[in-house]
């Protein structure tokens, strides 16, 4: 599989507040017991690795872009510098979380079968981006397929990354069933944002 460098918008840098919806989603359904280790999937500056080592678990992340690592280690949270395809553990992993990641990734990574094969964890939660965002739809966007577009929009914070939306019945994992799914829409500086936030259980 093709090796994919991720480089993050600067004004993604800086720990920002963990997101509400993910906040809620972990604590009614993936709650830790003492020793239970949390990883986060394209984990940025650590906002949310400090989340999940706040409530109990010992988290860590990881990021293709090395900025974002450095990033982290300023915010005094573990990450290391690898790609999800590229990504090898022997530590048994109760919690992985990928918040934000599938929009970013190519679906040529296939992340219904890398996830689960290279970080089998019990529970796995995600957002998946729907077609109905708004930045999904600028008319100087580079088309690469149905819903794969490079974002062309000057002074936008994703311009000049590509980004991926999905079908809902494109939000699976191998080996995982759904136990909770919830499709939730914002609107944000007069944009629309949707997404499928929905938590696995490993079979």
């Amino acid at each position: 599989m093709e090796n994919i460098k991720i480089v993050n918008p600067k004004k993604w840098y800086g720990l920002k507040y963990p997101d509400s919806d993910l906040i809620g989603l972990v604590m009614k359904f993936a709650k830790p017991n003492k020793n239970d280790i949390a990883i986060d999937i394209g984990c940025g500056t650590g906002r949310h690795i400090k989340f999940l080592n706040e409530i109990g678990y010992n988290a860590f992340g990881i990021d293709a872009d090395k900025n974002m690592i450095e990033a982290c280690k300023n915010n005094g949270v573990e990450a290391y510098l690898s790609t999800l395809e590229n990504f090898k553990t022997n530590k048994k992993i109760k919690l992985a979380i990928g918040w934000g990641f599938s929009m970013v990734v190519p679906k040529s990574m296939n992340i219904s079968k890398t996830i689960p094969k290279n970080i089998p964890a019990d529970y796995i939660i995600l957002d998946w981006r729907t077609k109905n965002n708004s930045f999904n739809h600028f008319e100087n966007n580079i088309i690469l397929s149905e819903n794969e577009v490079i974002i062309n929009k000057e002074g936008h914070v994703l311009n000049g990354l590509s980004y991926t939306s999905f079908n809902e019945e494109e939000c699976i994992l191998e080996g995982y069933e759904i136990i909770a799914s919830q499709k939730v829409t914002k609107e944000l500086n007069r944009e629309i944002n949707e997404w499928y936030q929905v938590v696995y259980k490993k079979l």
